[in-house]
Formats: C-alpha cells, structure tokens, sequence
C-alpha cells in the first residue's frame, strides 16, 4: 500500500514525530442502520456462568524502565512489598525493543520472525517506498445512493494466536482492554476484547490532531504538519474555519464550519456543525458528539474535547482527534462491537483511539507541556476507574489491562530531567521534570488499588514491554552508507531528508539502504524492484556492512552496541518476507535519525535531536532496555522473557500451549 504526500510528511514514525505512522487512506464512514453484523465469536466448549475464582489477572504498563523502578522503589510502596528485598524484576524484551514488536510477542509468545512485526516502518520492495508496518485501514462502501454497503474494517499482518484467544478457545472467560496492537479486536468465545494502539480516528488514522487557531496563516494550513491539522480562524470575533473529517463520497475530506465566539476574556464556544461546546481557557472542556455528513443517509459521529490556551486577543483551541463514537462506531473498536457501548454506558466517554497521548501535538510545538500533562492526567484516571470497574465485576478467568502514560511522559519529558540533553529547559525542568516519576508513582498507586479488589486466589502479574533511554544525537545511517559506497546517488549530494522519495538514488550501483528506525536493506537481486546483490551474496555483505558500523564512533565513543544480521537473529516464516537485512541497536543516547526514517541523506553522520521527543528505544540494545516484571505469586523465572507471558498464563489457567509458542512458562520461586 503506498502512501499519500500528505501521509508521507508525517510518516516519520512514532519516535520521528512524536505521533504514530498515520494511516493510509480510508473512504467514508459508516451507517448504523446498514451496519454489518459483527463476525460471529467462535464456538468452544460452554462458557462458565456466575463469579470467575482463582483469576489470572495481567496489568500491563507500557515502556517502565526496571532501572527506574528500582531508583525510585522507596517511593513506590505497593512495589516494593512485591519485589521484598530482592531487586526489581526485569523481563527480557524484543529485538528492536518496540512496542509493535514486544507487545506482538507478549500476545504470540514468537519472535518478530514469527509474527511479522519487526518495526512501526516497512517498505515496499518493488517502489522503496516506506509504508505502515502494523495495520491498515479501508473505508466503508456505500451504494449508488448513498447507503452503507459494507462497514469501514482494519487489518493487521501479524500471524500467531494470541494466548487470550486460546484460553478462550479452552472454556475460559476472557477480559482484554487496550493491549496495544490487539486492533482489530478479535471476536473470543466467551470473551470481551477493547483494542488499544492501532485503534484509528475516524479519518482513518492512527492520530490527527486539530489546532483551531487565529494565528494561523492561510499558508500554514495548507501545510503538513507531522500528526495535525491546522485549522485557520478568520474574522473579527466571532471567528469561523472548517475541519476536515473523514472522506465522502467523493473521496475527499468532508468539511464542516466551525464557529468560535468569545463569551468572557477567558471563554469561548465553539459551534461544529449543530454542535456547541463551552470551552474555558486552560481547562479541556466536556465531551462532545460531533457529525460529519457522508451522505443524505449517514452522518459519521466523533467524539471531541477542546483546551483553549491563547492569550490576550489570540485564539488557539486545541481539539482532540476525532475519536470513534462507541455507541455508533464508523469502524468497530470492540469485539463484540456492543463491548465499548457498554463500557461507554458504565464509565462515561472516553479515548477511544489507540495513540491516546497526543505526542504529535506536544512535539510539533502547537501545544504547550500542561496541555499534555493535565489530558494525561484525566487519561490514567479514567484506564484506572474502568480497570478497576471491570475487575470488580469478576466475571472473566483472565483479565488483562495495559496503561500507556509511563511511555508516553518518558517519551515527551526525559528531556526534562536529562541536562545533558539538547532539548532541556532549565525553566521548564523546575515545573515538569519530575514529571515521568509521577507516573511511576500513579503506577504504584494503580497496583495498590488493583490489589485491593482482587479475591483470594487470583494470580497477578504486573509487566512491561521495554525499558528507556535518553537520545540526544541521530545516526544519519543512509549518509554513512553512502559514504562507504553502499548507496550511490544519480545527483550531486545536496543534504536532502527525503532521498528515497525523491528518486536520485542511482539503483543500479546501490546496494543496500535504510529506512525505519534501525534497519538497513540489501537492494537485492530478485526481491528489490532493482536489485543488484545476488542472493547468495546478500549475508556476506550484511555482515560486512556490520562489522564496519559496530565501528562507528562518536567523539571517541561507540555508537552502536549492535548490528544484527536478519538472517542470523529471527526465526520463522515471516523472515524472507519482512525482516530487515541489517537491525541496528544503539547505546545510550544515540537513536537513527528523523530524516533516515523515510530514507533521507542529510548532510553529516549526527545530527542533535532537538524535539521534544527525548526519550527511546526503538531501535536500542535490547539488553539496555528490558522491561520489568513482578507478580503477587514470587519472583517469576528463571530468565523471564515477554514470550513467556503466554505459555505462564496458560499453565495457571490449565489451558494446553500451542506447540508452535516459543516460550516457556515461568514458576515462582
């Protein structure tokens, strides 16, 4: 699937931006009278009635650094009475140890050889394109007049069977909420699935934020901006604009006018569509339902916040994405579809769009820092409120619950308590840089809380996916290819971030290029549009390629802990098909560059990462960043491993493991 323009200049991937890959394409929504009826759950044996006993509950907190836990243990006492006087437990993570990956591994109990999923960012062989790794997206189908034909769907290449699936497939109630990458929710017999990252907007992205603002330009709307969509206000007071939503008929975005009237010096309402909402300046505002019309027979609904933040006479309103409505979802979010109309009916309205930290608005600089930190704040509590809600209903043998604040505010604010980092703001470091702490103590607080309505018996497992670094320099790996006469430009060399794109690679000399966040391809004979490495050769030249750039240096010291040969690291029968030639893993400090990620040569090895995405691990040492694991049963091994997740909660569950799991179940010590 290609990309569009606009897409490409915000597909610099989740560490790029600060967002997510943005989805691709995506024509119209849905309507809920020619709705289709959600896939039937598979049959299995009868499901049990009444209070689940002996639960296995799993609680998952995205990107927690066991180094970090242990810094702060005496800070996190519902911890600490976990672990006792042993240290933190750490969980072994993926390589690269990313969320697409790990989270996919934790589910699959394979490797990235197994399951296919070995980074946010792909490529196309036979363009060079980058592409989106993880999901993808189609737009509904309508008839001649306008109505529903065929409901909007997503996909996802990842292969295995999740071990929620199998134990649901034993007889055994199933309760799984925002696990990343678990979009789209697969229908369980006997079970309920809430899909977290991967989850998209209703224009078919994974995030798109909006800044309805006097200050921007008309040329500035016009621009892409990494993750957004900024929206010009024009006038003298009332000020009016248009948001674009998802893709009409026409296949192109429907508009609709958006109205902004300043009712006291500090307040506002804003009126989209038929929809008025009262905003007060620094306060996100309620939820609302807006519409956008497809058709004269359906109207796809959203759900919207607004946070005003401009002074004196500006206006500057940031709006949420337009999140899929649970009670009339344009593409389903839950499996059964009526599980978050429930959830909605119980809890109140909530994010329901995977990528629910808007790192693309904070690091794009439209926003500022207490934006993030106050939508983060009633973010968790809300995760929290229905964790805990759906708990308490004990009506499921395994419950499973994934937070994502740690990684987001260890993504956005490393910065913030890293001097050395050249993104610190000593100002703001004095309001904000205790600010990833906080999360660790809201975690804390969660656990003590989870702890508290748990029953005798039940099995708690508390994880995480990966652990954290600081990234102050980017490797521009396509300029040391370069340099090193792997890749070979048509043009003189002028610096360009967008070189694949723009096509003055000479293809014909080339031999091996880098996309994503730490993976170099070989332009290989037979599988690349234009390859010139013979197959048989293209080991030996990755391990050539690697052993120079383990060598790589950066006043005076290594860059790289790591160059791993595809071939060599990952098993399985997605290798030949998406695994990387060459994945790199990066010491402390050092990450791939922004440009690198669609494939640019900028001018230099290094570049200073500036953005206030400071924090990372996309492509670190997997030994550097491993995740952390605890549990309410003893100290969880030996050598635990996120593959091991599965087959331990199947054997406390008393459910066979597949026999193509690659893990093993851990015993309590």
């Amino acid at each position: 699937m290609g990309l569009s323009k606009r897409n490409l200049s915000v597909a610099a991937g989740l560490w790029l931006s600060g967002g997510l890959w943005m989805g691709c394409g995506g024509d119209v929504e849905t309507k809920p009278e020619g709705a289709q009826a959600p896939a039937a759950a598979p049959t299995g044996p009868p499901v049990p009635t009444g209070a689940a006993s002996n639960r296995v509950v799993i609680i998952g907190f995205d990107g927690v650094d066991p180094d970090w836990v242990e810094k702060w243990k005496a800070d996190l006492p519902n911890i600490s009475k976990l672990v006792g006087e042993g240290p933190v437990g750490r969980l072994g993570t993926t390589t690269p140890p990313q969320s697409p990956v790990a989270w996919s591994s934790f589910a699959t109990s394979l490797n990235p050889g197994g399951h296919g999923i070995f980074d946010f960012v792909g490529r196309n062989p036979k363009t060079y394109f980058p592409n989106v790794a993880t999901n993808d997206y189609k737009g509904a189908k309508f008839d001649g007049s306008g109505k529903l034909d065929k409901k909007a769907t997503g996909s996802s290449p990842r292969s295995g069977t999740a071990f929620w699936t199998v134990a649901a497939n034993a007889g055994k109630r199933a309760r799984v909420l925002f696990v990343p990458y678990s979009f789209p929710a697969e229908a369980l017999h006997g079970g309920h699935v809430l899909s977290g990252l991967g989850t998209p907007d209703v224009r078919l992205t994974n995030s798109t934020f909006f800044l309805l603002s006097t200050k921007v330009t008309a040329v500035e709307a016009k621009k892409d901006v990494s993750g957004g969509d900024l929206v010009q206000l024009v006038g003298a007071g009332p000020w009016t604009g248009k948001v674009r939503g998802p893709k009409g008929l026409t296949k192109k975005r429907v508009k609709i006018d958006v109205t902004v009237t300043r009712t006291a010096p500090a307040a506002y309402t804003v009126q989209l569509g038929s929809t008025e909402v009262k905003v007060e300046r620094e306060k996100f505002s309620d939820w609302a339902t807006i519409e956008f019309p497809i058709s004269n027979w359906y109207s796809a609904k959203a759900l919207v916040r607004f946070y005003a933040f401009g002074t004196g006479d500006d206006v500057e309103i940031y709006m949420y994405p337009l999140l899929v409505h649970p009670e009339e979802p344009y593409i389903d979010i839950s499996a059964p579809t009526s599980f978050a109309k429930e959830l909605k009916k119980d809890y109140g309205e909530f994010k329901t769009i995977g990528w629910e930290h808007d790192t693309s608005a904070l690091n794009s600089g439209k926003v500022p820092d207490r934006v993030f930190v106050s939508d983060q704040a009633n973010i968790f509590e809300q995760r929290l409120e229905m964790t805990l809600g759906e708990l308490k209903k004990n009506n499921a043998e395994l419950f499973i619950s994934v937070f994502t604040d740690t990684d987001r505010a260890s993504h956005m604010f490393l910065r913030l308590s890293d001097p050395k980092h050249p993104a610190y703001d000593a100002a703001l470091a004095k309001e904000f840089g205790g600010f990833i702490k906080k999360t660790y103590l809201d975690m804390d607080r969660a656990i003590g809380e989870i702890q508290a309505v748990l029953n005798p018996g039940d099995r708690l497992i508390i994880m995480s996916d990966h652990g954290f670094q600081s990234v102050r320099r980017g490797f521009n790996t396509n300029t040391w290819l370069m340099d090193n006469g792997y890749l070979v430009l048509n043009k003189p060399h002028t610096g360009s971030e967008k070189i694949i794109l723009s096509g003055v690679v000479d293809w014909t000399k080339t031999k091996a290029y880098a996309l994503g966040t730490g993976q170099i391809y070989i332009n290989q004979a037979g599988r690349e549009r234009d390859g010139i490495v013979p197959a048989a050769d293209a080991k030996n030249l990755s391990a050539e390629i690697a052993g120079k750039l383990r060598k790589v240096q950066d006043k005076g010291k290594p860059v790289l802990a790591e160059v791993w040969v595809g071939v060599e690291t990952y098993t399985g029968a997605r290798v030949a098909e998406r695994a990387p030639d060459l994945q790199l893993a990066y010491h402390d400090g050092y990450q791939t560059s922004r440009a690198t990620g669609l494939g640019g040569v900028p001018n230099g090895l290094f570049s200073e990462w500036t953005k206030k995405w400071s924090g990372d691990h996309a492509a670190s040492y997997a030994k550097d960043t491993e995740g952390f694991i605890l549990s309410n049963i003893g100290a969880l091994g030996p050598d635990p491993d996120i593959k091991d997740i599965g087959p331990t909660v199947l054997g406390l569950l008393n459910v066979d493991v597949p026999g193509d799991y690659e893990g093993k179940a851990l015993s309590a010590k």
